[in-house]
């Protein structure tokens, strides 16, 4: 039987290739880890809840959050962060700044009263 052609080779190589290649771009990037430590955040209410809806800061550090909720039709109108007692009114386009210190590390849930929206600080040391 007869060697097959260069191309015969090169159209059997892009056959066998192609699946592969396709089966990898449909692939998602896996996260390079948490965001980076900030001490100062905007965070945009809206439709799709709080944006952005994970934080890193850091232990004993102030900390901004800046809501500004663009929704109207939403339950995220106030935000409640009960671990550090702290509850605001998120009227419509207002910028509504939250300081406070985080004093633990680990994980801060930042949420809607009703608790169906909700954001994630992590606390590093």
């Amino acid at each position: 039987m007869p060697a097959p052609s260069a191309r015969r080779c090169a159209t059997l190589l892009l056959a066998l290739a192609a699946p592969s290649a396709l089966g990898l771009a449909g692939c998602k990037k896996s996260p390079l880890g948490p965001p980076p430590v900030q001490d100062m955040v905007q965070i945009t209410v809206d439709k799709h809840g709080f944006n952005p809806d994970r934080i890193t800061a850091r232990r004993g550090k102030p900390l901004t959050l800046v809501f500004n909720r663009i929704e109207e039709k939403t339950c995220a109108t106030e935000v409640v962060i009960a671990s550090e007692r702290i509850r605001k009114e998120l009227p419509m386009n207002t910028s509504v700044p939250v300081v406070f210190i985080p004093e633990r590390a680990g994980e801060l849930k930042f949420a809607c009263p009703m608790n169906m929206v909700v954001g994630t600080i992590t606390v590093l040391n």
